[in-house]
């Protein structure tokens, strides 16, 4: 297995709105979680693979393994590739950091817009 973790600015607000009103926050974080697992997924493309055999002899199993590699629920989200090969590949060739600094700005969005959102809701 592969373990690289994103940081969240804003995590603390998202706690403390937590406390408040639970079914609300994990309505929307959940549904941020899931965006954020669908933009790592998008990212996990050649320019961050970055393999140095040529695609046209490579299957493309690693990046399609990425789709089975998905787990979500409250409050939890992880994906990674399936291929019983990739922990070998990722030591020679650490992809993932690479794909989750691609995907860093996109779940950032997606957790401010959840705190918007959440902001919103507790507002009302």
């Amino acid at each position: 297995m592969i373990n690289v973790d994103i940081q969240v600015q804003g995590i603390n607000d998202i706690k403390k709105a937590f406390d408040k009103r639970p079914e609300i926050v994990k309505r929307y974080i959940n549904r941020a979680i899931e965006a954020s697992i669908f933009e790592i997924e998008k990212e996990a493309t050649d320019s961050n693979f970055q393999f140095k055999t040529p695609r046209s002899l490579r299957t493309g199993f690693l990046q399609r393994s990425f789709k089975f590699g998905i787990v979500t629920r409250d409050f939890f989200g992880s994906i990674g590739p399936t291929a019983e090969y990739a922990s070998r590949v990722h030591a020679n060739n650490p992809f993932m950091q690479r794909i989750a600094l691609a995907s860093q700005p996109s779940i950032q969005r997606h957790f401010e817009t959840a705190m918007k959102y959440i902001t919103e809701e507790l507002g009302k």
